[in-house]
Order: C-alpha cells, then structure tokens, then sequence
C-alpha cells in the first residue's frame, strides 16, 4: 500500500553555509514520498541557485522565488502549493534526523491526529550535538478537552508552581501537521511584522481546532543554536513589540476562549523575549551610562512591571528570581550588573 504524500516546507534566506546540510538531511529521509518546497524569499547570496541545483538533481524538490517578504510569508507560499495529506516546516539553517517523517507519520496514522511534536537536539555551528530537549509530558496522546486544559498551557510555559518545565514548546519546526486541518481552518502564519513571536502566537491560535495531538520522545530536530546571538544588532522598538506580543496572546487566549493557565503561563515567552532584548541593549551600548538609562526605560514599562508582580510567588531558577526582584524595586544598577555579567 502506497503511504501518503508529506510535504515538506523549507523556508530559504541567507543560509548558504547551512543550506546543502539541511536538504542532504530531507532528501535522505528513510520516508520517501516526499514532496519538497524551497521557497526563496529573496535571498542575496547564493541559495537560490543552490535551491536550484537541488532541483534539478530530485524531481521531488520544487523551488518557488519570491521577493523577500519574511518568514511567515514564506511558510504561507509553501502551504499555498502543498498538495501532502501532512505538512512539516523544517528551517534552512537546521536538519533532521533521517527517521523523522517516517517516524511521525507512522504515529499519526496510528493515532489518527491533528499534530505529532517531536523532541530536539541542539546542536553547534559544527552541527555537534551540545543538549536534547526531549518531551516529559504527563500523556502521549492528548484528545479532546485534554489538549487545551492540559497540554496547551506545558506547550506555551513552565509551571509555575514546581518550575518545571514539560520540554515541549509552541514551535513549527518540532511538529507533523495535518493538511487537512490547515485546510478546514483555512489556518496560516500571522507576519513576523505583526507579532515578533509569530510562531507562538500563529500555533496559539490553531489550538482552538486541535482535538488530538501524539509526543514523540526522540530528538528528531536537530536546532543550531546561534552562539553569538546575544551580539545581533540591538532594535530599539523590541521592547515595546515583546510587550505588544504579551498582549496579543492574552487578547488571542480570551477570544479562543482559553483557561486562565493558558494566559499565565503567557508570561514565559514573553518574558524570554524581553531578558534577551535587556541583554542585547547592554551589549549595544556598551557604555554604562547610555546602557542604565535605556534599562530604565524599559523596566519601568507598565506591562513588564505587571507581569513581574503577577510572577511574585512563581518558581523560578535563583538568578532569574534575583534579577525579578531587581527589577521590580527598579534597582537599575543591580539589574544591569546581573545582565553584563549573563553575556560575558
């Protein structure tokens, strides 16, 4: 019998160092009734003729080009021309195990769900594995009520009550779609330009139409992490859009009519995005004088101070509390010697 068709969508823009490393990965999937969509978002270097040259040597691949419009938007072209019974969107600059399809297909036609997720592996810019992410959740199958009440709050945040975490996290790339739920719900990426977090916030929002969801143990995505990520250019709007992101989610969460775990547990993206941006802001501006004068800015911001007060009796690790603390009593100076010292 004849497995089903899985698409499989590859967003392209500035990864030439990274590009035939992720396509060897698809291509050599043990699962081969693959259909594969590179979609060029206007690359400047040389990934479209990369994207090309794969082409031509897998009938498989096909190759879209477009101006650059952005990540969602290239994941949105890619659920356009699928024509899979699944979906999967793996990154250019990533790779994945070799069972990785077969694995999750194999799971979602036993279980007949909405969505497989998967665990990872991070690796270096060598693609040398440096720690896994593997899911801990209390059940393997999630149906029905059980998704939205128990596994969507573990997807969006810790608890915040033990600290713990279930290793499982609102993102595209660890997780096995149904087309036929995208299609039913019409259902495609809010624009990176319109929420910073666009994949939490576009998975968010999907959840309302998910009745069943498998976990798989294994680290099937393997995730190069950026080493010097925390020394990208500092954009002095960031702040405000984390802020932005919080209140999306909570307006996006009351209108799918979510518990409020779901909403509190919103804190931990949006708190995640907002200790980078703080770090960032240090190491952009270099001088302490310009640096504790934009930390002031933004810890005094009215939503960050919220959320630090909601947080006051949660779990969380001894530096992050301590930095909490400082914080929310508007010590400045303490706050920014915790930051300089976490990016050295």
């Amino acid at each position: 019998m004849t497995k089903g068709l899985v698409s499989v969508v590859v967003p392209v823009y500035k990864v030439e160092k990274y590009l035939d490393h992720c396509l060897k990965s698809i291509v050599s999937q043990s699962y081969e009734n693959l259909e594969i969509i590179l979609v060029d978002d206007g690359s400047p270097d040389r990934c479209p003729e990369i994207c090309d040259s794969w082409a031509q040597k897998d009938g498989r691949i096909k190759v879209f080009h477009q101006e650059n419009q952005g990540l969602s938007a290239a994941r949105n072209v890619g659920i356009a021309h699928a024509t899979g019974q699944y979906i999967c969107f793996f990154d250019s600059d990533d790779f994945v195990d070799s069972e990785t399809v077969r694995h999750a297909y194999d799971v979602a036609e036993k279980e007949n769900t909405d969505l497989v997720i998967f665990g990872i592996s991070f690796v270096n810019e060598a693609g040398e594995e440096r720690g896994r992410e593997i899911p801990c959740t209390q059940r393997w199958v999630y149906v029905g009520d059980q998704v939205r009440e128990e596994l969507l709050p573990e997807l969006v945040g810790k608890n915040p009550r033990t600290g713990k975490s279930a290793q499982v996290m609102l993102s595209a790339w660890r997780v096995f779609f149904s087309m036929e739920l995208i299609r039913r719900t019409n259902w495609k990426f809010v624009s990176e330009k319109e929420v910073i977090s666009e994949d939490v916030y576009s998975l968010l929002a999907l959840y309302k139409n998910v009745d069943k969801v498998a976990i798989l143990s294994e680290p099937l995505y393997c995730y190069r992490v950026n080493e010097q990520s925390v020394s990208r250019s500092y954009r002095p709007d960031r702040f405000a859009k984390n802020g932005q992101f919080y209140l999306q989610c909570v307006a996006l969460c009351k209108e799918c009519g979510y518990s409020d775990e779901v909403k509190r547990r919103c804190h931990e993206p949006y708190l995640a995005n907002v200790f980078a941006t703080l770090k960032q802001a240090v190491v952009y501006y270099g001088n302490y004088g310009k640096a504790i004068a934009e930390l002031r800015t933004m810890i005094n911001d009215p939503v960050f101070q919220s959320v630090l007060t909601e947080k006051k009796k949660d779990r969380d690790g001894f530096n992050k509390k301590l930095f909490y603390w400082a914080a929310r009593n508007k010590l400045y100076f303490l706050c920014y010697f915790l930051l300089a010292a976490k990016v050295r």
